[in-house]
């Protein structure tokens, strides 16, 4: 039986620091360093989408705070936000994190890729470690340093065996996640190709007369558990269904009911982050308020899906123009003044050519969900010695 382990963080982290206060600049010159931030880590992974730049020439990046492959990041502030966990291992560039960002290394005893399985097995643990005011919470360093506890095998080449189990079912998710991007860039490309620069002739509509808009409702989460149906907001639509997902267990009627394949158009909030259009995948749900069910009258799926991805820039500067304490919105009365043409013969062959690209993006979700599942139920037996791989062929 191999040997194993239990020890607080601190003694197998090798260095923590939060990032830098960054000289942003829209330029990407000489001196600039990429800066993550707390929205680019979601779902344990990082995305470099929503990342900025730093002027180095100005002010400099510390060398320690440079990020290498296989640092572990958790956010440090922010109400619904402080504790995600995630590692990142493809740096494309001179990067960095700001203030609101932790950055560990782990010593030499542990593997890092373990390390950072490790660290996200405890991320509930380590939300909970977010002290102060509302809006204002950060997490603790030392007692995260002394309260969380890793355990591990001591020997290496069986801690990269478990390391690894996970991460292949990381790599399969995010091939897909690769994939998806690809086939939807190419749905992209033949929309604006049939609808725009072909100029199609027809009637013309306003996209308000071209579908339903059913709206959410403001429900009262009951306090149930994992009873009734889970109600989604816009942080269900970014990120799934999870423990903290409020439930209603009082719910009759259909007309607030969500299943998979539903078309949801997020109305209000952040224009650059909350406005945007989704895909449902998650199951039978309830939809709470600020968000569209979008029910085409033709029965055109993925045009109307794509339509409306079409519109996103739009959507969003009209919240733009509206947003008050940086939340804006998009009315039914912005829908009837924004209008497409219509062409039915042209949608029917469009749908028709596009829906092997969406039915694969739309299969490849529903797998990714069954992966993370699978993932998550592994993580905690891996990492409690519950299951052995020591036969397994790295």
């Amino acid at each position: 039986m191999k040997e194993w382990k239990t020890v607080t963080l601190g003694e197998v982290t090798s260095f923590m620091s939060k990032g830098i206060a960054p000289v942003y600049t829209d330029e990407r010159a000489e001196g600039a360093v990429v800066v993550l931030n707390q929205k680019c880590n979601r779902n344990f992974s990082i995305s470099f989408e929503e990342s900025r730049l730093h002027d180095a020439n100005i002010k400099r990046v510390p060398n320690d705070r440079i990020l290498l492959p296989g640092d572990v990041l958790i956010n440090s502030t922010g109400a619904g936000t402080a504790g995600r966990v995630a590692q990142i291992w493809n740096v494309p560039s001179l990067t960095t994190v700001d203030g609101h960002m932790i950055i560990l290394r782990c010593t030499d005893s542990v593997d890092p890729l373990y390390y950072g399985y490790a660290l996200k097995l405890h991320q509930s643990q380590i939300e909970s470690l977010a002290e102060g005011s509302t809006g204002q919470t950060e997490i603790n360093r030392k007692r995260l340093c002394d309260e969380v506890l890793i355990s591990y095998p001591t020997d290496i080449s069986l801690q990269r065996k478990i390391a690894r189990t996970l991460a292949a079912l990381d790599e399969k998710i995010e091939a897909n996640r690769n994939i998806n991007d690809n086939l939807f860039a190419q749905a992209q490309a033949v929309f604006v190709h049939r609808f725009i620069t072909d100029e199609v002739k027809g009637n013309e509509k306003s996209l308000y007369d071209f579908a339903d808009y059913i709206n959410g409702a403001a429900f009262k989460p009951s306090e149930c558990g994992d009873r009734g149906l889970p109600i989604i907001k816009i942080v269900e639509l970014k990120n799934g269904i999870t423990d903290s997902t409020k439930r209603f267990d009082g719910f009759k009627g259909e007309k607030y009911l969500i299943q998979n394949k539903d078309i949801l158009f997020s109305w209000s909030g952040n224009p650059d982050t909350s406005i945007d259009i989704f895909i449902w995948t998650h199951g039978k749900a309830i939809l709470n308020q600020h968000t569209f069910n979008v029910k085409s009258h033709t029965g055109h799926h993925w045009f109307t899906f794509l339509m409306l991805k079409y519109f996103k820039p739009e959507f969003s500067r009209i919240a733009s123009n509206k947003q008050t304490t940086g939340l804006g919105h998009v009315t039914a009365t912005d829908l009837k003044r924004l209008t497409f043409v219509f062409n039915e013969d042209v949608i029917e062959a469009f749908e028709h050519e596009i829906s092997p690209f969406m039915e694969t993006i739309y299969s490849n979700m529903l797998e990714n969900q069954r992966l993370e599942q699978l993932r998550n139920n592994l993580l905690p037996k891996l990492m409690a010695n519950e299951i052995d791989v020591t036969d397994i062929q790295l």
